[in-house]
């Protein structure tokens, strides 16, 4: 039995909010350590994204409940990721990164927040158990291949 959908995005959502942390802890002097998390950090998020926006959100977006919170995560995740590369395209030295960081982990949260605790609650009032267990199997699928043309 596969795991649900929901399980699996927020096995996501706990693996970028521990690369968030893992970044925010490190010193200005840390420009190898950063660099390194900066990738890390960029691909989890784009393969996240992508399998979301592929499977997930497809899925809720032609559903009436859930079509205008689809269209709002689907605008966050444009945020997210023009955050994403203007933290990419600074110095890990600059005095704004840091900043930057601090504002891209703050949208990131935003965005788990009201998926998990509006989006996800709806999904589970319109998908039935075999439903659930069909888009977590489409969702790993997903995130194989994603994983294999990002990494």
């Amino acid at each position: 039995m596969a795991p649900d959908v929901f399980n699996l995005l927020k096995a996501d959502h706990k693996e970028l909010e521990d690369l968030f942390a893992k970044l925010t802890s490190t010193s200005q002097r840390a420009v190898k350590t950063r660099a390194g998390l900066v990738s890390k950090l960029k691909t989890a998020l784009e393969i996240h994204s992508r399998v979301e926006e592929s499977v997930f959100y497809p899925a809720l977006h032609e559903m009436e409940l859930t079509h205008p919170m689809t269209l709002e995560s689907l605008e966050q995740h444009k945020l997210i990721r023009q955050l994403m590369s203007e933290l990419e395209l600074m110095s890990v030295q600059d005095e704004g990164w840091h900043a930057k960081l601090k504002l891209l982990h703050e949208n990131f949260q935003s965005h788990i927040k009201e998926e998990e605790a509006e989006l996800f609650l709806k999904a589970r009032e319109i998908f039935s158990s075999g439903q659930m267990e069909t888009l977590g199997q489409r969702l790993q699928s997903a995130k194989q291949e994603a994983k294999s043309s990002v990494e």
